[in-house]
């Protein structure tokens, strides 16, 4: 097999089987199990070839693979391109809520082609912060605008963990029971509150996630033992939260609770 041949074989792999979705063509470029075991996703032959393409491509659908540069010699083909779709189904790699973000990641990789199969991808370096980033400040805009502004606590589970702890002034929230007591409270004395947030990941592959809000609503029901006033307040903070396994583990609030109180009250 020539040069050219090697890259005929990836640039199938590229194009047809991530790109356009054609699996079947992995039987035909990728070495059975038995032949090579080779490593990743390579080893178990096609089939686990397949299962990873189907399930990535379903998670960012509709996912796109486009190749910027490719280098091979008489063995080994490199790849530099670029993987992007819309988060639109949970993955077990990236075990998220669907958040429906963009993402765009580049990766290079390389194969070893051996009579005209694949039979392994020996090295290969791939951007996760470019997935990660956007998943966990997608998470956190769901968060914000699902539990927090439409009070769907039901939903409260698939955000953050059962374990999850919330340290706010006047002491820790600890647990999901408790943190949907604070939101109910927040949401009784203001039943239309609404937060406006500016949303910041952090360059630390998706385990941080800032963000800073603009809290406005009408004083209806008690709140802080401080009877209905009907005044409209607004209210500024920021927060800091921590991922585990795609849900949010912890949090860090700092807010003007003091300038809050302070609008309710004569």
């Amino acid at each position: 097999m020539t040069i050219e041949d090697n890259i005929r074989v990836v640039r199938r792999l590229t194009d047809e089987v991530w790109d356009q979705g054609n699996l079947d063509v992995a039987d035909e470029i990728i070495a059975p199990a038995a032949a090579d075991p080779g490593d990743g996703m390579f080893e178990g032959g096609p089939e686990s070839l397949k299962e990873e393409v189907r399930e990535i491509r379903a998670g960012f659908a509709p996912l796109r693979r486009e190749v910027h540069n490719i280098v091979a010699d008489e063995t080994h083909v490199t790849v530099h391109s670029t993987i992007s779709g819309t988060h639109s189904a949970h993955l077990s790699r990236f075990p998220y809520p669907v958040t429906g973000e963009e993402i765009s990641m580049r990766g290079v990789a390389t194969f070893r082609v051996v009579d005209g199969l694949i039979v392994e991808e020996p090295w290969s370096s791939w951007n996760y912060g470019d997935i990660a980033g956007p998943l966990s400040a997608g998470v956190v805009r769901r968060y914000v605008s699902g539990i927090w502004n439409a009070g769907k606590l039901e939903l409260l589970s698939e955000f953050v963990t059962e374990d999850h702890v919330r340290h706010h002034p006047g002491g820790d929230v600890v647990g999901i029971d408790a943190l949907s007591s604070a939101i109910t409270a927040l949401r009784v004395g203001f039943p239309d509150l609404h937060f406006e947030a500016t949303v910041i990941p952090a360059n630390d592959l998706g385990k941080t996630v800032t963000r800073r809000w603009v809290m406005t609503g009408t004083h209806e029901c008690v709140y802080a033992g401080i009877e209905p006033t009907g005044r409209a307040v607004e209210s500024t903070g920021i927060g800091i939260s921590r991922f585990e396994g795609g849900k949010i583990a912890e949090e860090w609030i700092s807010r003007d609770d003091l300038g809050l109180l302070a609008q309710l009250r004569d």
